[in-house]
């Protein structure tokens, strides 16, 4: 499974195939090995420096060549009640502001920093400014039913912030 998962996100990042699988769910019980799985695509976008044996796993031909931005948000040890520090002065309420930041910078978070003041779900046409600012993109998302019961308490003018996680990833995806 981790070869193919591997193969399916290299070959659509890399532009060798795989435009129809731009959204990869990775369905594993506890223990199964998403968190895994994403640290390896994290590795293998980088290249697979300093990984043994990664010819093991996948072609090294496939590996993308240019930068490939990372947003990798981890549900289960975000802080949405104090928000995420991106800078000096600057911090994200999000998961879309996160993502935004991580992918792109200021110039990125800016474009949904509206979005994430109110804690309202960006709309399509403003996430796909922040990718195509971004160029090739790996986003991860690990313990995202996690992150939703966190915020779930958290209120913004537009209702809770849960159920605008809900229309982000829906959006997004």
């Amino acid at each position: 499974g981790l070869k193919t998962l591997l193969e399916t996100v290299c070959r659509r990042l890399s532009g060798k195939g795989g435009e129809l699988n731009s959204v990869v769910r990775l369905d594993t019980q506890y223990g199964g090995g998403k968190t895994h799985s994403l640290i390896a695509l994290v590795h293998a976008v980088r290249g697979m420096q300093d990984v043994a044996g990664a010819k093991e796993f996948i072609d090294p031909k496939l590996l993308p060549k240019g930068n490939v931005r990372v947003a990798a948000i981890d549900g289960e040890n975000a802080d949405p009640a104090n928000g995420l520090k991106l800078e000096k002065g600057l911090f994200a309420r999000s998961i879309w502001g996160e993502m935004a930041y991580l992918l792109g910078g200021k110039a990125a978070f800016d474009l949904v920093a509206e979005s994430d003041r109110q804690l309202v779900s960006p709309g399509e046409a403003t996430l796909e400014a922040v990718l195509q600012l971004a160029g090739p993109s790996l986003i991860l998302f690990d313990e995202t039913l996690h992150y939703v019961d966190k915020v779930s308490s958290i209120k913004g003018p537009e209702g809770d912030l849960a159920k605008q996680t809900v229309a982000f990833l829906r959006e997004l995806t």
